[in-house]
């Protein structure tokens, strides 16, 4: 029983540490992007062209928007992982897993897609709902 319950514990360990990396790496990447948008909306150019043409649709407030949704998701991400790790709050540890996955607000083909499956896999495995349901000081007896 032990050993059941350190394996379960090492499985949703592993499953939120590499989805708190994918949070907070696509955080960082929606900070540099919209930083590349508010270049654009001030100087009207793109910050790799001298061209003068005006910026795309992403660099301008849709681009703001979308990089601010993909922040408070990514903050969404980071406090599920931090309940996950806890062993509390499953059906939210199952929305960041999901958030993780969708595309434009993670860095989704390459990272977030691949890591909020297995995570969301993990989380839905019978011992790991299982261990959910049980108080958290349970799980170190």
């Amino acid at each position: 029983m032990l050993k059941d319950r350190a394996d379960v514990q090492l499985r949703v360990a592993a499953a939120a540490t590499a989805l708190l990396a994918t949070a907070l790496l696509g955080m960082g990447l929606h900070l540099l992007s919209a930083a590349a948008n508010v270049y654009a909306q001030v100087t009207g150019q793109t910050p790799l062209s001298s061209s003068g043409a005006p910026p795309p649709a992403f660099q301008s407030g849709l681009g703001l928007v979308i990089n601010g949704v993909g922040l408070a998701s990514g903050l969404v991400v980071s406090i599920a992982v931090i309940r996950m790790k806890r062993f509390t709050g499953h059906a939210h540890a199952i929305v960041a897993s999901i958030l993780a996955m969708l595309p434009c607000i993670s860095p989704c083909c390459f990272l977030g897609l691949p890591i909020g499956a297995w995570s969301l896999m993990t989380l839905l495995s019978p011992d790991v709902r299982a261990a959910f349901d049980r108080h958290p000081d349970e799980l170190d007896r």
